[in-house]
């Protein structure tokens, strides 16, 4: 095992703030934001995730002329480049998952 739940979630919260660190103020590429926090599917996965949640908005069209540019949407973080608590690491795609794991459940339970 890699730790507890605990220290696997304050290891992603630090790469959470990370990510929005190497965004800052500007328009940022996908590619110097990976530069700066570590290539990983671990690190493409929480961007994805802010992006899905609205912390982090994307402009381009993902090609080498055109790249993904992100930026942190107005609001989405404190005046020192924090996240707001509250804001850590929703899963969009876990409430979707979930209802269908109890929709599978309910379906085998008796009437």
């Amino acid at each position: 095992a890699i730790g507890t739940a605990e220290e696997r979630t304050r290891q992603k919260v630090k790469r959470q703030e990370e990510v929005l660190q190497a965004i800052g103020a500007g328009e940022v590429t996908e590619k110097r934001i990976l530069d700066k926090v570590g290539d990983s599917r671990y690190t493409r996965e929480i961007l994805r995730r802010l992006l899905a949640q609205g912390v982090v908005s994307r402009g381009g069209k993902g090609g080498s002329n055109d790249p993904f540019l992100y930026t942190v949407v107005h609001g989405m973080l404190r005046p020192d480049g924090s996240s707001f608590p509250g804001r850590q690491l929703v899963d969009p795609g876990l409430e979707v998952r979930l209802r269908r794991i109890e929709a599978k459940i309910i379906a085998l339970l008796p009437p």
